[in-house]
């Protein structure tokens, strides 16, 4: 039998923010198509994720964390406010950016977390970062030198993702793309190793059954990350636990999205096959 030439991982992205969202990415796992997960290990919902047993059904990446929540580590300078939170999503892209924050400290809190994950019995897959932060050059400066398996998220969105994810995300996702150019150097000189292509970062809160077998449509030869969030929704004040995720739950759990990998030729691959 000749092996596909077209492989996919489906990896959902924020295990560990709350309990609604663990339980349907391990629903999403268990019953739909979902092949990985990546792990915030300083969200409220950590030690729920590392209790069920379901998390040693498949693998699990670091979805390292730099901007929201409070560090697993402690005492920066450049990573935390005065609170000892981090500095949120837009305040900590604009200092990656600006080049303010310091790459020794970025790795610190990196081995910390990946510390605590360890601690839980996880070995990760691989890493990626939460709002895509590790992108950034130099905060990739910070964590090329982690102790852990080299398979790292670059987000090369194929060119005809803004067919689906709408024109408006272009920009969003050109950023992406050039981010990743930019960084993708340190990561190869540290020999780390990614997936060929990716879809899917740009139709957060755009998510069904339709968009996603439109994206199949685009999955190229070699292997691709199809990056998705589902979950139920949560009452807490976590503000992306919405309803958008049970959505894109559902949209996963359709059983037309794996008749539309087996129509064409699509395997469903892991992080540990890369």
């Amino acid at each position: 039998m000749v092996s596909p030439t077209r492989r996919l991982i489906i990896n959902a992205d924020d295990l560990g923010a709350d309990s609604s969202r663990n339980r349907g990415i391990f629903e999403a796992a268990r019953r739909g198509v979902v092949t990985d997960a990546s792990l915030l290990v300083n969200f409220p919902g950590f030690d729920d994720a590392v209790a069920d047993p379901r998390i040693r059904e498949f693998p699990v990446g670091l979805h390292l964390n730099i901007s929201e929540g409070r560090p697993v580590g402690g005492g920066y300078r450049t990573l935390t406010g005065a609170d000892g939170q981090f500095h949120g999503k837009e305040e900590t892209w604009r200092r990656a950016l600006a080049g303010v924050l310091d790459p020794a400290e970025i790795h610190e809190e990196a081995s910390a977390q990946l510390g605590r994950m360890r601690a839980a019995g996880i070995e990760p897959s691989h890493v990626d970062g939460h709002q895509h932060l590790h992108l950034v050059p130099r905060v990739a400066a910070g964590l090329v030198a982690l102790p852990v398996a080299r398979r790292v998220r670059l987000v090369f969105e194929h060119p005809d993702g803004t067919v689906v994810a709408g024109p408006e995300k272009a920009p969003f996702l050109n950023r992406l793309r050039e981010l990743s150019a930019a960084s993708r150097p340190l990561w190869a000189a540290a020999g780390w190793i990614w997936p060929a292509a990716h879809l899917g970062a740009g139709l957060i809160g755009a998510v069904h059954a339709g968009s996603l077998l439109r994206l199949l449509d685009l999955v190229p030869h070699g292997t691709t990350e199809l990056l998705v969030h589902p979950g139920y929704p949560d009452t807490s004040s976590i503000p992306f636990s919405s309803g958008e995720r049970e959505i894109e739950l559902e949209a996963l759990l359709d059983p037309r999205l794996r008749d539309g990998l087996v129509s064409r030729g699509i395997a469903l691959t892991s992080w540990l096959q890369l």
